[in-house]
Formats: structure tokens, sequence, C-alpha cells
């Protein structure tokens, strides 16, 4: 058994792409239970409130933020094996397109909160003026 994790392939041995598997995988588990009881308390607070702010932040945490965390957790997992120089410029680049795409969405969908809330007021005033 120990001869068999021993090998290499790719320059990595079969231990070291077990270790990286192992650390993906318990990343997601830990992930995933933060994910779910951060969620549930905020929710409760959320619910609390009757501002469309917190709402809007939830919503753009648990669409942009989380899955951010995930792909970085894989482009860790990736980097602690040996990989060549182009690859591994392959995977910096990756990530930071990812970081930036995620990024973004951030952007975009707070322009679209500030637009419609200034809309929703500016609508209201001409209402009420009228």
């Amino acid at each position: 058994m120990e001869n068999w994790l021993n090998q290499v392939s790719l320059g990595n041995t079969i231990r070291a792409y077990l270790l990286a598997l192992g650390m993906l995988v318990a990343g997601v588990v830990v992930l995933k239970l933060l994910s779910l009881l951060l969620r549930r308390r905020i929710m409760r607070y959320v619910a609390t409130t009757g501002s469309d702010l917190d709402d809007f932040l939830l919503e753009v945490v648990m669409k942009h933020v989380l899955p951010l965390r995930y792909a970085m957790l894989a482009y860790f997992c990736i980097r602690s094996l040996s990989l060549g120089a182009g690859l591994m410029e392959v995977l910096h680049v990756a990530i930071v397109v990812v970081g930036v795409y995620f990024v973004v969405q951030v952007v975009v969908a707070t322009i679209a909160y500030g637009l419609k809330t200034y809309f929703r007021r500016v609508g209201r005033v001409q209402a009420g003026s009228s």
C-alpha cells in the first residue's frame, strides 16, 4: 500500500493528489456548514428589519460571494500540488478572471439595486405630488 501512494504521476505522488482532494472535500464541507449556519442567523435578522438593503446584501453574498469562496478553495488545493510554471501561470490567470467576474457581478447588482431604489423613490415623489 505504501509503495502505491508514493508512485509519481505528472510530477506529484498519489499521496499528494489524495491530500489535495481531501483538502477540497473537507473545505467544501466546512464552507457548506458555515454557509448554512450563517444563512440561518442572517435570515432571522433580515426578517426583523423593514429595509430592503439587508435583503439585497444577503442575496448578493449568497449568489456571488459564496461561489467565489469555492473557486478560491479549489485554487488553493490545486496550488498545493507541484505543477509546471506554465500551468501555475494559467491557474493564476484563471482565478483572477473568476474573481473579476464575481466582482463585476456584485458591482452590476449594486448598481441595479441603487437604480431600482432611486426610481421607486422618484416614482413615489412624482405620484404623491400630482
